[in-house]
């Protein structure tokens, strides 16, 4: 058996793979056409969800040999905003997810998942782009092709004098089909809206978005470095290539709310343990993690429905009725009879999203 591992991308995906497969003593390799882990990313606060599973995250990240080494916070108090001014703040269970920063500096998730990757011996080979063709495993991020993304988000990251916060906008007008939030911690700010249509006038909604907080809230913007990203979301297909692709180059994602670090990382210990164990890895994904995956495209569906008329009432419900809003959201991703008979219509209409553009 050949105990030697090629892998194209050194995000958070590919490097997953990697540390897997090196703990099991295969020889790993990792080639990326940047510079850095983390270099696409600002230094962005993302969240690594916590709602869809009742595993916690960070013993979910043990369960793949991932030591949370890196610097996060459990958000277990969220503010939801909705149109007619109407707001609601909750304090949950648990946290709804973990904050972690994107990027290059030495706290951030990407430089923490690289040092366990260079720790248990795996070699980086940074500004060295391959083909498909040439690796084992596929991590190369998001296809950056309007024919395949999925969602867009542009914001801000900044210094500011305003205290801890993580709120979120469900307003059609900042965010269509999407959702505008604003997180501060440690007197570091990130603002931003996250759209799945109208992709033209990104720019327009956040700073739609800046304006509406800033109606709200006072605060110092210093430091201030405008980000964007993508976001691709389909169901793979096995490849005619016979490589395997994980995070999004193989599409796993959460349509509904762009949560994809989970995902991300599933995937890659996924791959590995498919090579460890002789297994086959889209066998495991189709029992795994594409239930979760179909029911987020059905989420994805009705929400793109419902639009502004429903979420002053999907706060208030969350608010008033609920007991415990963690099991409400993470009942929203069960694979529930309903979800299983829309999703057929829904994969017609999402057709060239759900696809997988490999095969199109």
């Amino acid at each position: 058996m050949d105990k030697k591992i090629k892998i194209a991308g050194a995000g958070i995906s590919g490097l997953t793979a990697a540390i897997n497969l090196a703990k099991a003593e295969y020889e790993v390799e990792i080639y990326d056409s940047a510079n850095n882990s983390g270099q696409r990313f600002n230094n962005d606060f993302q969240g690594i969800e916590n709602w869809s599973y009742k595993q916690d995250a960070l013993d979910f990240l043990k369960d793949i040999n991932i030591e949370p080494n890196f610097d996060y916070q459990g958000v277990d108090k969220l503010s939801l905003w909705a149109p007619d001014e109407c707001h609601k703040d909750f304090q949950l269970s648990r946290p709804l997810y973990y904050l972690v920063r994107r990027g290059v500096n030495s706290d951030c998730l990407d430089q923490n998942l690289k040092k366990q990757a260079i720790d248990n011996g795996v070699k980086i080979f940074y500004n060295h782009p391959v083909k498909p063709s040439e690796v084992d495993i596929v991590a190369t991020g998001p296809f950056f092709n309007n024919f395949e993304i999925d969602g867009f988000v542009s914001g801000y990251v900044f210094d500011t004098n305003l205290e801890n916060s993580n709120i979120g906008v469900l307003n059609d007008k900042y965010a269509p089909n999407g959702y505008s939030y604003f997180l501060v911690r440690n007197g570091r700010a990130t603002l931003a809206a996250c759209i799945f249509k109208n992709y033209k006038k990104l720019d327009e909604y956040r700073d739609k978005t800046l304006e509406y907080f800033k109606k709200h809230k006072e605060f110092k913007m210093e430091n201030v470095e405008k980000f964007s990203g993508t976001g691709n979301f389909f169901l793979p297909n096995r490849p005619k290539d016979g490589k395997i692709y994980i995070g999004e180059a193989g599409g796993f994602q959460d349509y509904l709310w762009g949560f994809g670090m989970r995902y991300a990382m599933t995937s890659g210990y996924y791959a590995a343990k498919s090579i460890i164990e002789g297994k086959d890895f889209y066998k495991i994904c189709r029992k795994k993690l594409f239930p979760k995956m179909k029911t987020s495209a059905v989420n994805r569906f009705i929400y793109a429905i419902v639009g502004n008329a429903t979420y002053k009432w999907l706060i208030g419900k969350y608010s008033k009725r609920v007991a415990d809003p963690i099991k409400l959201a993470r009942k929203a991703y069960n694979s529930t009879i309903i979800r299983k008979i829309l999703f057929p219509l829904v994969k017609v209409i999402y057709k060239k999203h759900i696809s997988d553009p490999r095969n199109l």
